[in-house]
C-alpha cells in the first residue's frame, strides 16, 4: 500500500531571492523516532529501516543541540550536526550512504541530546 506524502520547503533571503518547492513522494512506509544520545563520546546506531530490501526516500534529522557536539555518520560519510539535516531524493539518499540500514550518532557535549528522525522508504 502506498502512502502519498506532500512535502515543501521554503528558503528566503531578507532582500533577496527566495526559493519555494513543493512535491508529492509515494512512500511505502516511514518512521519517526525521537533518540537521546548519551554524552559519552560512542557511537550510537540507530536503524532507519527494517531490512536492506527498501529504499529510503527523504531523511530528516533534528537536533536539542545544535552546537557541533553532535556528529551523525552514514556509512563513511560523517556530518557534523550544527542545523537541521535534510536528504530527499531515493537515488541521492542512497548514493549518499550506499542504501542506510542506519545511522550513527556520537556526542562529545557535556549533555546529552535528543535527535528526532524522520524517514519516508519504499520497497525495492
Amino acid at each position: 500500500m502506498s502512502i502519498n506524502v506532500s512535502a515543501s520547503l521554503g528558503v528566503q533571503i531578507p532582500g533577496g531571492p527566495q526559493v519555494s518547492i513543493a512535491w508529492t513522494v509515494q512512500a511505502d512506509g516511514y518512521d519517526r523516532l525521537s533518540v537521546t544520545i548519551p554524552h559519552d563520546n560512542a557511537a550510537h546506531a540507530v536503524q532507519l529501516q527494517p531490512s536492506p530490501g527498501t529504499q529510503v526516500l527523504l531523511l530528516v534529522v533534528t537536533s536539542s543541540d545544535y552546537s557541533g557536539s553532535l556528529t551523525c555518520t552514514l556509512n563513511a560519510n560523517n556530518f557534523v550536526v550544527r542545523q537541521p539535516l535534510m536528504v530527499s531524493g531515493g537515488d541521492i539518499v542512497n548514493t549518499l550512504a550506499n542504501n542506510p540500514t542506519s545511522i550513527s550518532f556520537t556526542n562529545a557535549g557535556a549533555t546529552d541530546v535528543t535527535t528526532d528522525l524522520f524517514v519516508l522508504r519504499k520497497a525495492m
